[in-house]
């Protein structure tokens, strides 16, 4: 968004019109949210405008002691004839407040794409990489300068939005943000700290665990890990306490974690499949068949199963054909795609059949995936083409 973009003017007008409001940031609130609202109170005491942040009772607020102003949050609607400011919020229903009876006037200042614009005004860039990063540019366009602490509770805001700096959301914008919190009072290092650095014993014992028993699956694009109610026992770790596990996991080159969890929780044990392909068989991934007489017609996949983890294999299927390093899957799969838009479809479900039956293999035997496992004689090749050729429509829904 440019620093002057006519929705960013508007917002900043509104604030300096303003004679008292109310904050509202979403539920089960993060720190990005709360980085949001420090920053907006921030601004609106150096505007002379009061504010409070209000939200539902009780609702947790991260790192409240270390960002927010004391005497700042207050539980309850907003008081009538306040401007209502949502922060880092998708729609008016997600918001940590009841807002009951309340009617007023809303300004939504939000970064996520499906915003449903909910607000009399509406300040959404989808480019940034945070809420956080929103506030700062109001505050360059208000040529108003932050506090330390709220300079820290915004740098955390965007270093816990972007992964610190990992994801793409993560922009030249972001840095100079940054770049500006640091000269308002932030801390780097101790937010790092604050933010990545701090976790339970039991939590590393379970980090502990789920890394070790990790393996490499489907030529390293999946790490597969199980987690059992076992290993919570005996760590004494709660459900929250896996967050950071996946990350540390995908810094394997090429590791995709949510097939691979989701494949590793929804079939659970492996060993309850005396046959890899029966995995195949397990997500509906099998054609369905119709005997009568001499007829065998080959109809369209079952579909039982889990249909969530059906559609990440077409998925990784879809992305193998199209963009995967070259393999004897692959070459098997482009050979059954060629010939049109429908046989393309049922090359996809075909893949990702094979995958289902590869990960169960993989993760059974603790081998790694061989691009070329072994030579395929032509006229196999060209044998099971015809046959997947020969197939019904095949969906993976």
């Amino acid at each position: 968004m440019s620093p002057r973009a006519p929705e960013l003017d508007a917002v900043c007008e509104a604030m300096r019109g303003e004679s008292q409001v109310a904050l509202a940031i979403h539920e089960n609130p993060d720190s990005d949210a709360v980085g949001a609202a420090a920053g907006m109170l921030d601004l609106f005491a150096k505007l002379g405008v009061a504010a409070l942040l209000r939200i539902a009772p009780g609702v947790e607020l991260p790192l409240a002691d270390e960002f927010l102003p004391a005497g700042l949050v207050a539980e309850g609607p907003p008081p009538a004839g306040a401007t209502l400011y949502a922060l880092d919020c998708g729609s008016a229903e997600r918001l940590a407040v009841t807002l009951g009876s309340w009617q007023g006037r809303i300004v939504n200042i939000d970064h996520h794409h499906d915003n449903t614009r909910f607000g009399h005004l509406n300040l959404v860039d989808a480019t940034a990489s945070s809420a956080s990063q929103i506030v700062c540019e109001i505050a360059a366009a208000l040529a108003l300068r932050f506090s330390p602490p709220a300079a820290a509770a915004l740098y955390a805001g965007i270093s816990f939005d972007t992964g610190h700096f990992q994801h793409s959301s993560t922009s030249a914008a972001t840095f100079a943000c940054c770049a500006r919190l640091v000269c308002d009072g932030a801390d780097p290092n101790a937010i790092y700290k604050l933010l990545f650095g701090r976790r339970s014993l039991a939590s590393l014992r379970l980090w502990a665990r789920a890394i070790g028993a990790a393996r490499p699956a489907a030529g390293g694009r999946a790490l597969l890990t199980p987690l059992t109610a076992a290993d919570f026992a005996a760590t004494g770790a709660s459900d929250d306490e896996t967050e950071g596990i996946v990350d540390a996991l995908r810094s394997v080159p090429g590791v995709g974690p949510v097939t691979a969890l989701t494949y590793v929780l929804t079939l659970g044990d492996p060993h309850r499949f005396p046959r890899s392909r029966d995995a195949g068989a397990y997500l509906g991934l099998r054609p369905r068949q119709r005997q009568s007489g001499d007829r065998d017609p080959q109809l369209g996949i079952a579909k039982n199963g889990d249909c969530y983890l059906r559609s990440l294999l077409v998925e990784c299927a879809h992305h193998l054909l199209s963009r995967g390093p070259d393999s004897a899957l692959k070459q098997w799969g482009l050979a059954l795609a060629a010939g049109g838009k429908g046989v393309k479809r049922r090359a996809l479900v075909a893949v990702a059949r094979k995958l289902a039956v590869l990960l169960h293999r993989l993760w059974v035997s603790g081998q790694r995936f061989r691009p070329f496992p072994e030579a395929v004689p032509e006229e196999t090749v060209d044998a099971e083409v015809r046959a997947h050729r020969s197939l019904g429509t095949a969906t993976a829904a």
